[in-house]
């Protein structure tokens, strides 16, 4: 069996950060970063659920916070996409539901 050169593979940190790509992760940590910082009174009674075909749902505490979410919903679009530089969210659906 021949040895490989190092320099065919990528320092650990790099393939992870990779996977995270590849599978959409970094983008959903940085969404949910950004959303607690720029949301941080929604964050209270909120939180990101899913993105799943640019269709991000986000869970909500009352049917109080469901109409303000609901009104945000332009806001929230236009300020994730352009934290993550990418028009990656098409639609947001709000829901009333369990955000522990």
């Amino acid at each position: 069996m021949s040895k490989k050169s190092s320099k065919n593979f990528k320092p650990l940190t790099e393939a992870i950060k990779d996977i995270f790509f590849i599978h959409g992760l970094e983008e959903r940590q940085l969404l949910a970063a950004y959303w607690e910082k720029k949301f941080s009174q929604a964050a209270k009674h909120a939180r990101l659920d899913k993105l799943t075909n640019g269709r991000l749902e986000i869970k909500v505490d009352s049917s109080a916070w469901l109409q303000q979410v609901s009104l945000l919903k332009p806001e929230i679009k236009e300020e994730l996409n352009k934290k993550i530089k990418k028009n990656l969210i098409k639609e947001v659906i709000a829901k009333i539901g369990d955000i522990s």
